[in-house]
């Protein structure tokens, strides 16, 4: 039985009070969720810095925790996008490893397209009840059985807990069946690896959405697109789109909400924050650098909505 993994954060807990309120509860900075917090409040025993490629983080579906999103006037009520993981079918994964920040220059890691984790040896028990929490369980609901967790490897590097009930329950490697149906934003469970902490080895782990980030950007494209079509054609036409980006990235799941979306001003804060602290003010790790690492994920990045990133840039200097 897995008694302490690693949790990667890559989007907001890479700042670590942000994430000791899902640890011991509370809430922090502008976030407007109070969370309940873990059955045990120990804070972790280790914080590591990771790195790891052929992972694509990006911003998609919404959020009202942070606030709107950049591109919308004040009251609009429509939010900005949360931190997503999702493997990339353009680029080699590599082995995930640690990082040294004394040795290791900010700009290379945006240059070289490396995803930064901060790393949390933290007990399975604290990593089910953190999943609980991301996935707005009620209070006292049950947790996320952290039996689940041992069925995770570089065999097995993804387990969707969507919808696994009946027919599609998960089978345990010991022969039992599990049936789970987790219908939050991060409802799949990853496998990154493997590292030595604490005098141990521990897996790396974390959680993301079961949209892949090349279907968050052909449903962004289909969104888009539908707008400038005549109402009465619209279901037709979206369904011949879904149809053609079928036929480019194969068949995926999706949905309309899981399309690109920039987070808002307060979210890209709270990120950059905790890729400074990881940083520990050595070298290149300032806030311009850590900012510019956050504008180059999509939709930010690749020219795809420069202005938004301008437009969050100018809000985080004011």
């Amino acid at each position: 039985m897995t008694k302490r993994v690693v949790y990667a954060s890559y989007g907001s807990n890479l700042y670590t009070d942000r994430f000791m309120a899902y640890v011991q509860g509370g809430s922090i900075g502008n976030a407007s969720k109070v969370y309940e917090g873990c059955r045990d409040k120990t804070p972790p025993t280790s914080k590591l810095i990771l790195g790891v490629e052929g992972y694509e983080m990006y911003f998609s579906r919404n959020s009202s925790v942070w606030g709107e999103a950049p591109y919308n006037d004040p009251g609009s009520e429509i939010f900005g996008g949360l931190a997503l993981l999702s493997p990339s079918k353009g680029k080699a994964k590599q082995a995930i490893r640690s990082i040294d920040a004394s040795k290791t220059l900010l700009e290379s890691i945006i240059k070289d397209d490396v995803c930064l984790l901060a790393g949390y040896a933290i007990t399975a028990e604290q990593f089910s009840d953190i999943v609980k929490q991301e996935n707005k369980f009620d209070p006292g609901a049950p947790p996320i059985p952290d039996v689940l967790f041992n069925e995770l490897s570089s065999d097995n590097p993804s387990i969707s807990l969507s919808g696994r009930t009946g027919e599609n329950a998960i089978r345990l490697s010991n022969g039992d069946v599990l049936e789970i149906d987790v219908r939050g934003a991060y409802s799949t469970l990853l496998y990154l690896g493997d590292v030595t902490v604490d005098g141990e080895i521990a897996p790396v782990i974390t959680f993301s959405s079961p949209i892949s980030y090349e279907a968050s950007a052909a449903q962004a494209y289909v969104n888009t697109a539908i707008v400038n079509v005549p109402f009465a054609v619209q279901e037709r036409a979206k369904e011949l789109l879904i149809e053609r980006v079928a036929e480019i990235i194969g068949p995926q799941e999706s949905d309309s909400l899981s399309r690109l979306n920039p987070a808002s001003a307060d979210y890209v804060e709270m990120i950059t924050n905790g890729i400074v602290e990881i940083g520990g003010g050595q070298g290149d790790w300032t806030k311009d650098n850590a900012l510019s690492y956050v504008l180059s994920k999509p939709p930010f990045a690749q020219g795809q909505m420069p202005e938004l990133g301008s437009q969050v840039g100018d809000y985080l200097q004011r």
